[in-house]
């Protein structure tokens, strides 16, 4: 059931900007979890007024272990001069969550701050999380609500920053800077374990209205965040008096991040289809796995690796990269280049395998020859013609053996590029028909046409 902060109405959640207050069970309550986590700052010990005694002493934080707080490298929102009944609260997930979300109420400062923790779960691909639940600090009842800032379902918090007021009471003699609004940093989560790892390239910032806007006698951060190790494991407030008024509200705003990087996980089992290869093409998989943070985003960056160690590090292929290498298919070892270059319908294995026969059994170049010239191709003379419009071309290699060609590879050339499917391997765009020629797949010796009617 859905519980409403006061003076919310239930609409807040029923709009596109915050499809994650149902959709995803999220019920925000005015509940707040108090750590020994805190910022540095001064404290002001009695109620403010003009002529009150004034007795000031430093604050200091308490990270947990492999933590540090941005705030010990001057990374903190408001707080960093004096305030009124200073005391410092943690806003933490419990053990196998993670910070998710952030929704705020403001008024001139920042009245209280609710975060969302999700329950990740992660495979060897990446992570997702759901099931988010709040913890709150502040004065809930407190300025106005805004719309709820919440990470897409494969991130998490990895950094904030803010608008920060300063109020200079006449005649006293001190500045207090309190946080007026804040924004947050989502990231991609790539790895699980006490705490998480996220992709530092894949971060992007949120505002519930679209970016942080100056005010007048305030002052814009700088960005703080835990990227660069991790996300973010807690975020450290600073609760005091407002200096005009007696109510509780947020001072000081900071991150706990992890001290060292949260790498992703180090790979002993392949998803498919890689574990479905050759074991020399597997072993090139691991090895490119540890290469990347993301293996679901950055798959054609593996896909690249793969063929770069399998292919082109043997010298099986010397002239594959005199030219640009796109990967455009990931592997599957059910299908070869003949089956992606006619095509055929279901995509097989035609000849024989490595280590063994294939699905589709050929007596002999004549065999292969048919399979194109029964889906429509016309034999043509070897050509580097450029192409006519709506004509592509099969393109056949073949090595010399002692009883003539070996037919060994096929790609598919056409006005957009050379596309060819490379053995149990991905497809791959390529500049030239000459990249794929030497080495293993010999030269183009054979050639089909199609025009496009």
């Amino acid at each position: 059931m859905q519980t409403n902060l006061p003076g919310e109405s239930d609409d807040k959640c029923g709009t596109a900007k915050v499809p994650w207050c149902e959709a995803r069970g999220i019920a925000w309550r005015k509940t707040a979890v108090i750590g020994a986590g805190a910022l540095i700052v001064a404290l002001l010990v009695g109620l403010f007024h003009a002529n009150a005694q004034l007795v000031i002493k430093p604050m200091q934080s308490q990270p947990g272990q492999n933590e540090i707080d941005t705030a010990d490298n001057g990374g903190q929102i408001g707080g960093i001069q004096v305030g009124v009944q200073y005391a410092l609260q943690t806003l933490r997930c419990p053990a196998g969550k993670a910070i998710v979300g952030m929704r705020t109420r403001r008024s001139d400062v920042l009245e209280f701050i609710e975060i969302a923790c999700g329950v990740p779960a992660c495979v060897a691909d990446g992570c997702t999380w759901d099931n988010a639940m709040p913890l709150s600090a502040g004065n809930p009842g407190g300025g106005i609500v805004q719309s709820p800032m919440l990470c897409k379902h494969d991130e998490m918090l990895s950094g904030i920053r803010g608008r920060v007021l300063t109020i200079s009471p006449p005649g006293v003699g001190y500045n207090f800077d309190y946080v007026a609004d804040i924004e947050i940093e989502c990231a991609r989560m790539i790895s699980q374990g006490s705490m998480y790892g996220v992709d530092a390239r894949s971060a992007t910032w949120l505002h519930p209205s679209g970016h942080l806007e100056m005010a007048s006698g305030a002052y814009l951060s700088n960005s703080i965040s835990c990227k660069s190790t991790g996300g973010a494991t807690a975020v450290s407030l600073g609760i005091a008096r407002h200096v005009w008024r007696p109510e509780r509200v947020i001072q000081a705003v900071s991150l706990y991040c992890p001290a060292t990087l949260q790498a992703p996980p180090r790979f002993t089992a392949l998803p498919k289809p890689y574990s479905e290869l050759s074991p020399g093409a597997q072993a090139a998989a691991r090895t490119c796995f540890q290469k990347v943070n993301d293996p679901v985003k950055d798959w054609r960056i593996i896909e690249l690796c793969i063929l770069k160690t399998v292919d082109y590090d043997t010298n099986k292929l010397p002239n594959l990269f005199n030219g640009n290498v796109v990967a455009w298919g990931r592997s599957d070892p059910s299908y070869n280049c003949y089956a992606y270059a006619i095509p055929t319908t279901p995509l097989e294995w035609i000849g024989n395998r490595v280590n063994g026969p294939g699905d589709v059994s050929l007596r002999g170049d004549r065999d292969l020859f048919s399979l194109f010239t029964n889906q429509g191709w016309t034999d043509i003379p070897v050509t580097l013609s450029p192409l006519a419009p709506g004509e592509d071309r099969a393109v056949l290699y073949a090595t010399r053996g002692p009883q003539g060609f070996m037919y060994q590879h096929a790609a598919v050339w056409t006005n957009k590029g050379v596309y060819a499917k490379m053995g149990e391997l991905g497809v791959f765009r390529f500049d030239s028909i000459n990249q794929m020629t030497g080495g293993d797949f010999g030269q183009v010796v054979k050639m089909f046409k199609r025009v496009a009617q």
